[in-house]
């Protein structure tokens, strides 16, 4: 899965965000204010910003519970869990 703005907020409540695109079909931009300072993010998604702030190579992987297991090509398997952001970025 893909992050999202509901994803962010759970997971870095100590920011403030602001995502939008000015030009119809053009890039969306995540701002992120955080100490007074804004940094601004762009991508052709919503997700794809996040994860420009936030790149998913330095997160760490997702724990899997008994819960949340989900095996490989089978239908009906639980659904994963949401994407995990980096437990620290440039906001920390």
């Amino acid at each position: 899965m893909r992050p999202s703005l509901d994803d962010l907020r759970r997971a870095r409540p100590d920011l403030a965000l602001a995502v939008y695109a000015m030009e119809p079909g053009g890039e969306v931009t995540l701002e992120i204010y955080d100490g007074g300072q804004v940094y601004a993010f762009k991508g052709a998604t919503e997700a794809d910003a996040i994860l420009a702030a936030f790149p998913q190579e330095t997160a760490p992987p997702a724990p899997v519970g008994p819960d949340q297991h989900v095996e490989p090509n089978t239908p009906g398997g639980a659904e994963p869990s949401p994407p995990q952001l980096p437990d620290r970025s440039i906001f920390d």
